[in-house]
């Protein structure tokens, strides 16, 4: 089998998981399943040779679970960080398409741990799957781009959703 189709098979339940993960009410729900989607984008980004993805992937499942436990101290918030960028640039194939995983999972990293509220870590995923859209496109994982498209709409509504309802409140 392709690996280029095996990738977009784990890419695909990859997508599914962090669809479900934007409605979710409670951030540490939203978390729990950002653990499994991490999981499955690291094998997809494994199968089509970004190691940089692969990586800030597994890196992001440690965050994600440090932070639903309430163990992410601003020490820990720095050395993934840093972890991350020099990971994933030490995986770069100086292409400029492989530095997009370490900044997005920087800047998930960061908006996700400075916030507790559920809507500001969608704000963050929205930011962050626009940067995955990019590499995705470039990776040739078109039916993922698909997905990330799709994610973004999604996240938008609930977004809007969760704004409008808080609104009327």
């Amino acid at each position: 089998m392709d690996t280029i189709l095996i990738a977009n098979i784990f890419s695909f339940i990859w997508a599914v998981f962090l669809w479900i993960s934007t409605f979710s009410r409670q951030r540490k729900n939203m978390l729990g399943i950002q653990v499994a989607d991490c999981f499955f984008n690291a094998v997809a980004c494994l199968f089509v040779g970004s190691y940089s993805g692969f990586t800030t992937n597994l890196i992001s499942g440690v965050r994600n679970l440090l932070n639903i436990k309430g163990k992410m101290t601003n020490f820990l918030l720095i050395i993934i960080c840093v972890t991350i960028l020099v990971v994933g640039f030490y995986f770069n194939k100086s292409w400029w398409i492989w530095f997009l995983p370490p900044i997005a999972c920087v800047q998930y990293t960061i908006c996700s741990s400075l916030t507790k509220s559920a809507q500001k870590t969608r704000i963050a995923l929205l930011i962050n799957i626009m940067i995955w859209l990019v590499h995705d496109g470039c990776m040739m994982l078109y039916p993922v781009f698909i997905m990330d498209f799709v994610i973004i709409c999604v996240t938008s509504f609930n977004i809007f959703r969760v704004k409008k309802t808080f609104s009327h409140k």
